[in-house]
């Protein structure tokens, strides 16, 4: 049988300083075959305080710098993005 090609470039993983450390088995980035992928980000600052009190603008600049600093860890930015999901918790945001 043959055997499957190994990938060019190998999935990397990465935690990015000045990122909360993640809260489950998970890296807050992973890299494979040149391309960024960001885990799922949580209002939740760099000495894992989380937002939970503050108001809506508040949780999204907070989850928006985590994203930048993930991708800025990766050698990214925002000015690649590809494709963004957003999960809201409440259809008037």
């Amino acid at each position: 049988m043959d055997q499957p090609e190994r990938a060019a470039h190998p999935l990397q993983t990465l935690n990015q300083a000045g990122l909360a450390t993640p809260g489950g088995h998970y890296s807050h980035v992973s890299i494979a075959n040149g391309l960024v992928f960001v885990s799922g980000q949580l209002p939740i600052d760099a000495h894992g305080t989380k937002l939970t009190d503050s108001d809506f603008d508040a949780r999204v600049a907070q989850v928006l710098a985590n994203v930048g600093a993930a991708l800025s860890g990766a050698g990214s930015d925002v000015s690649k993005l590809v494709q963004v999901c957003v999960y809201i918790d409440d259809v008037a945001h």
